[in-house]
C-alpha cells in the first residue's frame, strides 16, 4: 500500500546459501521476487519484509526497464546514450573510448543472474554477446546509474516496510555477510 503497487506478487524461494534477491519484471501489475534461501535464514521477518520492499521498489520505479532500455540503445549505436559521457560537472566528455571493454548484457543488470539476464535481452530481441568500449566517464555513470537505482530502491524498501532500524540492520547484514544477531552492534552510533 506504501508503494501503491498491486498486491499478490509472487514470491520464489531458490535454494541457495547467498544472501541475495532479485525482481525482474517491468509490470507493476505481474511481477515475482525471488529469494536465496540463505537470505531467508540470515534476516529477521522485519529485515526480509525491508527486502521484498527494497525489489518491489525496482519495479514500481521501472529500474529493469531502463536498464532494458540503454541495453536496446547500446545494441543498436554501439555505444551508450550521450548522456553517460557527461562528466562529474554536466559538461561532455572526450568521447573517446579507453581500452576498457563491457559485454553489453551488464549494462545496468549485473544484479541479475546471467540466465535471466540473457532470457530477458533474448525476449526483446537483444544480442547480450557483443563487447562494446567505452570511456572512464561512461563506465563511471554508469555505476553511479546501478547504485542510483539501488539508493531509490532502498528508500522504497524503508517506506513501505515501515521499520527504518530493521531495514537498516538488514541492509548492515547483506553488507557485511554476517548473519544471526550482531552481538552488540550499535546502529545509532554507526
Amino acid at each position: 500500500k506504501a508503494l501503491s503497487m498491486k498486491g499478490g506478487f509472487k514470491i520464489y524461494v531458490m535454494n541457495s546459501a547467498q544472501m541475495n534477491a532479485y525482481t525482474w519484471s517491468i509490470d507493476q501489475d505481474n511481477y515475482g521476487v525471488a529469494l536465496f534461501s540463505g537470505i531467508i535464514k540470515a534476516l529477521s521477518t522485519e529485515e526480509l519484509r525491508f527486502v521484498l520492499a527494497h525489489e518491489m521498489g525496482h519495479v514500481k520505479s521501472k529500474h529493469i526497464l531502463s536498464s532494458i532500455l540503454v541495453q536496446l540503445y547500446a545494441e543498436k549505436h554501439g555505444s551508450l546514450p550521450p548522456v553517460f559521457g557527461l562528466k562529474d560537472n554536466g559538461s561532455a566528455g572526450n568521447g573517446k573510448p579507453d581500452k576498457k571493454v563491457l559485454p553489453t548484457a551488464t549494462l545496468g543488470m549485473s544484479h541479475l543472474p546471467s540466465n535471466l539476464t540473457a532470457d530477458l535481452l533474448r525476449r526483446v530481441g537483444s544480442n547480450a554477446a557483443k563487447p562494446m568500449n567505452v570511456s572512464e566517464d561512461e563506465e563511471a555513470n554508469l555505476q553511479r546509474f546501478g547504485q542510483a537505482c539501488e539508493y531509490s530502491s532502498d528508500r522504497a524498501g524503508i517506506v513501505a516496510s515501515g521499520k527504518r532500524l530493521e531495514s537498516m540492520m538488514g541492509l548492515v547484514k547483506l553488507a557485511s555477510g554476517h548473519v544471526g544477531d550482531l552481538g552488540g552492534f550499535d546502529m545509532d552510533t554507526y
